[in-house]
């Protein structure tokens, strides 16, 4: 690990510590990494590489149809309302979960195009962040050139 980042932790820790002192049911962090790391028991597991194409389908169709159900809602102007907010909860749920099957962002988002929600500000309400629609746009080739393109 590099020492940079182990003072920082350090410096950070001990001014945390320093500044939360005598508050009610606070116990002091520690001030090496390790401790940390070896508290910490990783609970996530890995998407598989290759999405079982079945499964995968069903995937998609969940996506595409919730994503019609609030492309829907939001045309008839019901945005902010409740069904409108179960809505965007149910294809963000969905777009996860085909997430964890392996599906691609971009397999995804060309099914939530598809079904109504093809610009930046539905796929937000769909649960995409804008910052990560510009990276998949940049790395699909889309949006402004690359930095090593430009400087050829």
């Amino acid at each position: 690990m590099p020492r940079g980042l182990a003072r920082a932790w350090t410096r950070a820790v001990v001014e945390t510590n320093v500044e939360m002192a005598g508050q009610p049911s606070w116990e002091p962090l520690p001030t090496r990494m390790e401790r940390l790391h070896r508290g910490v028991e990783p609970t996530a597991g890995r998407a598989p590489m290759m999405p079982d194409a079945e499964k995968a389908a069903v995937l998609l169709d969940d996506v595409a149809a919730l994503g019609r159900a609030l492309a829907e809602l939001r045309r008839a102007g019901e945005e902010g309302g409740t069904a409108e907010l179960q809505a965007r909860i149910a294809v963000r749920q969905a777009v996860r979960d085909a997430w964890a099957e392996g599906i691609e962002h971009t397999v995804q988002l060309s099914t939530l195009a598809d079904a109504g929600l093809p610009d930046t500000a539905s796929l937000a309400a769909a649960g995409w962040e804008p910052v990560l629609l510009d990276a998949i746009d940049r790395s699909q080739g889309w949006g402004r050139p690359s930095k090593a393109t430009a400087a050829v």
